[in-house]
């Protein structure tokens, strides 16, 4: 659960991903970050981000570039945010000879200030100097031109032979020099006046990886790593204080719980409605508006609803007693940070440890399945692949269009209006007559009847969403045999005036990512 007051960063060299990505991905599902930085990633264009992430994040990558290295393991970074948060801008930092990787990603902070997220990898080799100059020359012309923002560095350096001093909960170089690669990231630290707070050293005494913050931060050594350590770059958590994101903010909204419906009294109600005398010299228009409104009333009276906000998504082999545990675990985390009971923190990692052993036994019995009827019933096959595909519709956290950008959720819709709008071509008309048409039928000789109505209806797939209209297939095909009539009237009536009703024209478009920028 995200906590609006408060970062929760995690962030970890990972030593290749490319095999890692089921466990990877299982791991994540175990743990709540709000940001997660990993350095030589090592992964290829084949490999999808959302193998390893869930919906729950955006993640902006910067793979190694292999053909123009000429090598074929080591580099990459990336970093994962949560989708409620108000991104500004992303890019990769370009270094000669791709000698390293950085990505940056800027964030809307409360009080009108951003917060500037560099993860970085800079391998031992002879550009690695003057890449690490350079990317240090690139981060003090970002703090000169905007120095109340908040700059968050986190990476691997590759910096063995610094000596740090630990000075509260910070480190400071030490004043010997070591080499000219210290003394560039001691002469930035000096510009910047940014702090390094990583203390946590590797199996060597060293610190490869740093932390580096314009304000005070809290890191410790990861408890639960996401993937096994290398021993060489620990896992870390970082908490940095008095730093507190804005977030976009999903409407709550109504669902009915047909599940529980009162099918007699619903069957009862629609079966003695004279729909013919109540359709009779009504236009379509009026016709439809009193056929929903008759049919909301009935299911206003009949069917229960309940108000539901935004809700976390859980995989879809994940069964009712595990995401049970998971919500039992997140309260008493809760509770163990708001009180700091030893008692609440034992029951925490005790849910914890059945979490992770139920979501393994989850996934092993859903594959399982899943292969054992495939022949007979693909639905569990497609779902899993279906969820590992990328390109999620879920619409980001802000959106730009040319100058304007918004992350509120209607004035985007209205960028997306704007755009189809601009892409839409009219059609040319030659008096009145679209070129090359096809001659005109007449729509009363189409044949029509309830039956045909009513076979339809059964047929529908009532795992479809809801249309503009918010009859799910489910109510339709439930009552089919009661609605078949009324829904005959109305394609008879639209047939025959050459009318088709203003709601039925209307329909919900989701936007699909091709390319580029996913908030573009």
């Amino acid at each position: 659960m995200f906590d609006h007051n408060s970062l929760s960063i995690y962030y970890q060299n990972v030593r290749g991903l490319r095999t890692k990505t089921n466990l990877f991905y299982n791991s994540l599902l175990l743990n709540d970050f709000d940001i997660i930085c990993l350095s030589e990633t090592w992964l290829l264009d084949s490999v999808s981000s959302s193998e390893l992430f869930d919906y729950r994040y955006t993640v902006y990558r910067c793979d190694r570039s292999y053909e123009s290295r000429g090598d074929k393991l080591g580099g990459g970074v990336l970093i994962a945010l949560r989708r409620e948060f108000q991104v500004v801008s992303s890019e990769n930092i370009t270094f000669h000879k791709f000698s390293a990787e950085t990505v940056t990603v800027t964030i809307h902070l409360k009080h009108s200030r951003l917060l500037k997220i560099y993860c970085c990898y800079f391998p031992h080799c002879p550009e690695q100097e003057e890449s690490e100059a350079y990317f240090f020359d690139t981060v003090s012309n970002m703090i000169v031109d905007r120095p109340n923002d908040v700059y968050l560095i986190v990476g691997d350096f590759n910096i063995s032979n610094g000596i740090w001093l630990q000075v509260h909960n910070y480190s400071e170089l030490c004043d010997s020099f070591r080499g000219s690669l210290v003394g560039t990231l001691h002469h930035f630290l000096c510009f910047s006046d940014l702090k390094q707070y990583n203390t946590i050293k590797n199996c060597n005494e060293r610190l490869l990886d740093l932390v580096l913050c314009s304000t005070d931060c809290v890191v410790s050594r990861s408890s639960y790593p996401l993937l096994d350590e290398d021993k060489y770059h620990p896992a870390l958590e970082i908490s940095p204080l008095l730093v507190r994101p804005n977030i976009l903010h999903l409407p709550s909204r109504i669902i009915r719980l047909y599940h529980r419906a009162d099918s007699e009294a619903i069957i009862k109600s629609l079966g003695e409605i004279d729909w013919i005398n109540r359709f009779l010299n009504l236009d379509i228009e009026a016709a439809t508006t009193s056929f929903y409104d008759t049919i909301f009333n009935i299911i206003d009276k009949h069917i229960p609803s309940k108000v539901v906000h935004q809700s976390r998504k859980y995989p879809v082999w994940y069964n009712g007693p595990l995401i049970k545990i998971i919500k039992e675990k997140l309260k008493f985390h809760r509770k163990w940070k708001t009180y700091c009971r030893i008692s609440d923190y034992d029951t925490f990692v005790l849910l914890r440890e059945r979490q992770r052993k139920v979501e393994v036994d989850c996934y092993n019995a859903y594959i399982d399945n899943a292969e054992r009827e495939i022949n007979r019933n693909s639905k569990y096959f497609w779902s899993y692949i279906k969820s590992k595909r990328e390109g999620s519709n879920d619409l980001p956290n802000r959106m730009f269009f040319g100058e304007t950008s918004s992350s509120d959720g209607e004035e985007i819709c209205g960028l997306f209006n704007s755009y189809f709008q601009s892409a839409f071509e009219p059609e040319m008309r030659v008096n009145g007559v679209l070129p090359d048409s096809q001659p005109c039928v007449d729509l009363c000789t189409i044949e029509l009847t309830t039956s045909i109505v009513e076979k339809y209806l059964k047929n529908l797939n009532v795992d479809k969403g809801v249309g503009p209209d918010a009859l799910p297939p489910r109510f339709l095909k439930q009552f089919c045999d009661v609605l078949a009539l009324p829904i005959f009237l109305l394609f008879r009536l639209s047939l025959n005036t050459g009318c088709l009703p203003t709601l039925w024209k209307k329909s919900f478009i989701a936007p699909i990512l091709k390319s580029a920028w996913i908030h573009q």
